[in-house]
């Protein structure tokens, strides 16, 4: 199957008020489905829903996870898509993502020129 180009857009909602469905995730990724949705922590603090990109590279699968109301990112990898997302959702269930400071260039707030 060959990738097809993508149409960008212009304008259009940039967000959602509605609460995720997990759909089948939710039973077998369900700390996955909540750290990208969840708009609270445990202790009912406010937090900006996770973030998560996944790449090939080097032979691997990745996922980049991005804190961000604690500005914190992690990078984990796997043999495979799925074994990726299985390690992704069973590191953060065990709270044992290795979290690090964001880096971002100084005199930038938000990395961006």
């Amino acid at each position: 199957m060959a990738l097809k180009r993508p149409q960008i857009g212009t304008g259009g909602p940039t967000g959602c008020s509605v609460s995720a469905e997990g759909g089948s995730w939710s039973k077998s990724l369900g700390s996955l489905v909540e750290f990208l949705s969840s708009s609270s922590y445990d202790d009912g603090s406010p937090r900006k829903p996770g973030t998560v990109m996944v790449m090939w590279e080097d032979g691997a699968w990745k996922a980049w996870l991005h804190e961000r109301e604690m500005s914190a990112t992690a990078f984990l990898s796997a043999s495979t898509p799925d074994g990726l997302l299985k390690v992704v959702n069973d590191a953060l269930a065990a709270d044992r993502v290795p979290w690090r400071p964001d880096r971002r260039p100084q005199g930038k707030p938000n990395g961006r020129q």
